[in-house]
């Protein structure tokens, strides 16, 4: 074999076809589908951050609410400590009421243990020794509208 004949071999070969173009509809789709995950992850990161002036407003007129219902004595004192305590904590953006750390905005720490205590002694003990004091509810309201000290 001359090298001819090896040229000759070689343009009887067929390359094969080039891959088909992918249509357009399934980039617009891939595009649309991952704006629509953008969307979605920015919309929900952006209902859990809401500003710390909106959940005290929110706890404060939960405060009201639940003091004129205690006072009108439409609930118990056990159901009013439970619903103070999930005040304070959403209204301060804790994620537990803690004796040990009392938010950098109260100044009291003994008498933030005192309010805990209390709180505790009126949810979980079976007898209670004494009716829930009146002034668990304006401490309550001193701490929600106390100003946050700023860092």
């Amino acid at each position: 074999m001359n090298g001819d004949d090896t040229l000759r071999g070689l343009a009887d070969i067929i390359p094969p076809a080039p891959p088909a173009a992918t249509p357009w509809w399934l980039w617009l789709l891939a595009a649309l589908a991952l704006i629509a995950i953008v969307a979605l992850v920015w919309r929900i990161t952006r209902r859990r951050t809401v500003p710390p002036g909106d959940l005290r407003g929110d706890a404060l007129a939960a405060l009201r609410a639940l003091r004129s219902a205690w006072e009108a004595k439409q609930i118990d004192d056990r159901d009013a400590a439970y619903r103070l305590a999930t005040v304070l904590r959403r209204g301060l953006g804790l994620a537990q009421l803690s004796d040990d750390n009392p938010p950098a905005m109260i100044n009291d720490a003994p008498l933030w243990r005192d309010t805990l205590q209390q709180l505790d002694r009126q949810r979980y003990r079976r007898q209670r020794e004494q009716p829930l004091p009146p002034e668990l509810f304006e401490r309550a309201y001193r701490w929600l509208t106390a100003e946050t000290p700023h860092v």
